[in-house]
């Protein structure tokens, strides 16, 4: 119901009052003789207080909605809107008049409240406290009462918050086909969103495929995945590039590095070799004090080329440097003995003899120097991508 206001005061009271849910009390006389009537009271019943006046002065006023014996079904809320005012149509800047004369004032509760905003919602229970303010007397042109009337919907909707925003942490990706996945983190707003379930789709699953966030590069080309929760969502550009690899093992570089030393009558174990090594345009470059490089070795008739790290200190590496206009998508060091090494950073085992470093494509990659004992290597394979 509406209620005009009184002077210098908004007035507006609306209760519902339907009671509280109640099983009837139950009445028998002798067995068989007697009646019995059983009643339920079903839901929603609820009472709902809206202030019946507010009188505004040049302090800021609180009043209460109140919220009383609730009583609702599951997933069900009492929602409190304001519907209309006398001279506001819209916005949330109001006004309290006498004739042409006005006085605005704005309405907030957790922030400023506009017509056709929701007010306060209860599922159980409780009090919203709304403040009237003041803010503009400019437009007074006369003595006497300023007077607005509110008029406030009350109604029983289902509780669900909907999805007012998703995000996610990248908005671009650079991959190799074949290579490593990479994870993408989606941000639903608002946190109390009822339903956060994000579903996750690939544009091009021939290029990228995408679960739970996790992105798979299959083969070179674009593909865009999409996160969607309710009804928005948020992309990001997978660019996926083809690879190639160049492998360095007994047939070409260690081989050939150790007809670099033949002029030697015994290659000692852990030799020096060139600093740096090229093969193919790929780089190794150490950087340190200790005997720690790569070197040509034969053990006992067996064919083992190439001595990775012998005996490396702290702060001795390896420097791999990919081609022009080229990337390092992968890199697996393979020995025929097991590789052991002080500082793994980036690197993985894979196996007792097997290092990988594998990552965001990139022109330089680094290794720390090995705690082991002259392994002799059997390959070193790279992965390359364009720029």
């Amino acid at each position: 119901m509406k209620k005009k206001l009184i002077p210098l005061a908004l007035v507006c009271a609306m209760v519902f009052a339907l009671g509280a849910t109640a099983l009837a009390d139950t009445e028998l006389t002798a067995p068989g003789t007697g009646n019995t009537s059983v009643t339920y009271k079903a839901p929603p019943m609820y009472t709902v207080t809206i202030p019946a006046a507010v009188e505004l002065g040049d302090t800021a006023v609180t009043k209460n909605i109140s919220a009383d014996n609730v009583t609702l079904e599951g997933g069900k809320q009492i929602k409190v809107v304001l519907e209309s005012a006398t001279y506001t149509n819209s916005g949330s800047t109001f006004s309290a008049k006498n004739g042409e004369s006005v006085v605005k004032y704005s309405i907030t509760a957790d922030s400023a409240i506009g017509i056709g905003d929701t007010v306060a919602t209860f599922t159980a229970d409780g009090e919203k406290v709304l403040s009237f303010t003041v803010t503009d007397k400019s437009g007074i042109t006369v003595a006497g009462d300023h007077t607005e009337t509110l008029t406030f919907k009350i109604s029983v909707e289902d509780s669900t918050v909907p999805v007012t925003g998703v995000t996610l942490d990248k908005t671009s990706l650079e991959l190799t086909a074949g290579g490593d996945t990479a994870t993408l983190t989606a941000t639903v707003e608002p946190d109390n969103a009822t339903d956060k379930t994000v579903t996750w789709t690939s544009s091009n699953t021939s290029v990228a495929t995408v679960d739970n966030g996790v992105v798979t590069p299959v083969a070179a080309g674009t593909a865009t995945i999409t996160a969607t929760a309710g009804e928005k969502s948020a992309a990001c550009n997978v660019t996926v590039k083809a690879t190639a690899t160049i492998t360095w093992d007994n047939t070409n570089v260690f081989n050939a590095q150790n007809e670099y030393n033949a002029q030697n009558e015994y290659v000692e174990l852990c030799e020096w070799s060139p600093n740096p090594l090229t093969y193919e345009e790929i780089t190794i470059s150490f950087s340190g004090t200790s005997v720690s490089r790569f070197v040509p070795y034969e053990s006992d008739g067996d064919d083992y080329y190439g001595v990775l790290v012998c005996y490396g200190e702290d702060g001795d590496s390896f420097t791999f440097a990919a081609p022009a206009g080229k990337k390092f998508a992968k890199i697996e060091i393979i020995g025929n003995e097991v590789i052991g090494f002080d500082n793994y950073g980036d690197w993985k085992r894979t196996a007792e003899n097997k290092i990988v470093w594998s990552g965001t494509p990139a022109n330089q990659v680094t290794l720390g120097t090995m705690n082991t004992s002259c392994p002799c290597l059997k390959s070193i394979v790279f992965t390359v991508v364009d720029e």
